[in-house]
């Protein structure tokens, strides 16, 4: 194999430059991240006060609803020491457990759990964060896989554009939840792990049901046994304890928009990008009435859509009715620090830029800032395109990125030496001759000058297209190998960006069966200095 099994993180690959210093230059970063350890933040949640008890019974309650296994509640039970902390990462639900990014979130979380219990000397929960207040259902109701010719595919639940933005915790799956599933169905190639893959989607993913409870279903299925709790944040009893801090952001709206305009500029004057812009009079919260609505600040007042409501009158509200409130995402990393002692977080690189923006608000808020924690990176390689990669010399970023010119580098490799040298000498040869024979014919007669040269420019133009049409013959005759590249760029990089952020975990597991789940977390590095590239060959032939 000729590719590394770890490739550095470029900005070809989707990764910023904010989170590459934050990875390979982390002194240049410091003070946007802060310097305390895990260690330090988790002294710092030591000395405060969580309503442990409630917080323990709400997770009992939701994780029971979505069958966990005993392992979930036997984590769930550390959180009862006064000492114990939590490692926390948060993704949307997503149909048919999204892409398998979702699953190195949670696995690194898990991870992360077990090497800081050592280090800490507390129980140390991991807790996965699906983030059922958000509204964007048309992002969650994608996802990507291959079909049984390896060719790219798409199952996407109905969307109606004129329906409200409400929270994914108030939806519920229409008929085409068992449309897709039957697609899904179709789609995957019959072997004897296909039946044991799908079984677990068609139980967990019905009509009527939530996203948050289909997803929380299937993701207990596949690593529950691991001891990763679920929460889910649209919840009136988990709510209930966030108010407060939510009544406090629309108390602080316009210090938390001082402490976001200075973050901001000094990320431009780094020359980081901004992964979150909010209107200069954002309040960060949203109000589902009933859609979820982002509140705005007029004045002394707030404002909801058109709706203008004084401050104090949106604050009984809030105390009111919890759920009917959530925040945005620069201020939801507050609301998990304010209801969970939040040791660490896990995050991609667009939640290592939000959490750059907002780090200076956990001070603002006197919450304990968590240390940030890249996800895993990784690429799934089926034995094919390794074979492929290795033999034709090809690195995972060039057929990733740059297919068309490796097609193109490979087909000017192969083309016959003799037959190309042939060709450039035939015309060389005819130019050479029809430069002499112009000045001959200049020198007989000056008339005949500018007839020879457009003698000499069809010669040139016939023998170019003669060259053309024999590399196309070329390229005709080495077609599969075209394909084949073309193929692995399509499964490497699909949608052109990496696997990971598109593709189904279930595609893998009715391939390889459940034990990929496993060869995952074997091969998961917590400390990741790049993008990893997990060859599936070494584990299944």
């Amino acid at each position: 194999m000729t590719a590394p099994a770890l490739i550095p993180f470029t900005e070809a690959l989707g990764f910023s430059r904010l989170f590459q210093d934050f990875t390979y230059r982390p002194d240049t970063t410091a003070p946007l991240f802060g310097t305390a350890t895990p260690a330090d933040a988790a002294a710092a949640l030591g000395r405060r006060d969580y309503r442990r008890s409630a917080l323990i019974d709400i997770l009992h309650r939701q994780n029971h609803s979505w069958g966990a296994p005993e392992a979930v509640d036997e984590v769930i039970r550390k959180l009862a020491d006064p000492k114990a902390v939590a490692v926390v990462t948060a993704h949307q639900a997503c149909l048919f457990g999204g892409p398998y990014m979702i699953l190195l979130k949670a696995l690194a979380a898990e991870a992360w759990a077990r090497r800081l219990e050592k280090q800490l000397a507390v129980p140390v929960t991991p807790i996965f964060w699906i983030a059922g207040d958000d509204h964007d259902f048309k992002e969650t109701a994608v996802v990507d896989l291959f079909d049984r010719q390896g060719r790219p595919a798409r199952l996407a639940l109905d969307w109606d554009d004129s329906r409200l933005y409400s929270p994914v915790g108030r939806l519920t799956y229409d008929q085409s939840i068992a449309r897709e599933t039957a697609k899904l169905r179709e789609l995957l190639p019959d072997n004897d792990f296909k039946t044991k893959a799908l079984e677990p989607i068609e139980r967990a993913y019905r009509k009527g049901d939530t996203p948050v409870d289909c997803f929380a279903r299937y993701l207990h299925h596949l690593i529950g046994r691991l001891g990763i709790v679920l929460f889910n944040p649209h919840d009136e009893s988990a709510k209930r304890p966030a108010a407060p801090l939510m009544q406090e952001i629309i108390r602080r709206r316009r210090d938390v928009g001082k402490v976001l305009s200075t973050t901001e500029t000094a990320l431009t004057a780094a020359g980081y990008h901004i992964q979150v812009r909010k209107a200069s009079d954002a309040a960060h919260l949203f109000y589902h009435a009933p859609g979820r609505t982002a509140i705005h600040y007029q004045g002394n007042d707030c404002r909801v859509g058109e709706k203008i409501i004084p401050e104090q009158e949106l604050l009984k509200a809030i105390e009111a009715a919890p759920n009917d409130f959530s925040p945005d995402v620069i201020t939801r990393p507050l609301v998990q620090s304010h209801l969970f002692p939040t040791v660490a977080v896990v995050g991609g690189p667009a939640e290592v830029a939000y959490y750059a923006q907002l780090m200076p608000l956990f001070d603002l808020f006197a919450l304990v800032p968590p240390r940030v924690l890249p996800r895993p990176s990784m690429t799934l390689v089926e034995g094919r395109f390794e074979k492929l990669m290795s033999r034709s010399a090809i690195g995972f970023e060039e057929i990733a990125v740059r297919a068309d010119e490796v097609v193109n580098r490979l087909m000017d490799e192969s083309f016959p030496t003799d037959l190309d040298h042939r060709l450039k000498t035939l015309k060389d040869t005819v130019r050479g001759r029809m430069m002499e024979l112009t000045a001959a014919l200049t020198s007989f007669d000056p008339q005949l000058r500018d007839t020879a040269a457009r003698a000499g420019e069809k010669m040139d133009y016939l023998l170019n297209e003669l060259e053309k049409k024999v590399f196309a013959a070329h390229k005709k005759k080495n077609a599969a190998d075209r394909e084949k590249i073309l193929q692995a760029r399509d499964h490497l990089f699909p949608n052109r960006g990496l696997a990971e952020r598109s593709i189904a975990p279930v595609y893998f597991l009715s391939r390889y069966g459940p034990t990929v789940i496993e060869t995952i977390r074997k091969n998961l590095p917590l400390e990741e200095t790049g993008h990893r590239l997990l060859m599936l060959s070494e584990y299944y032939g």
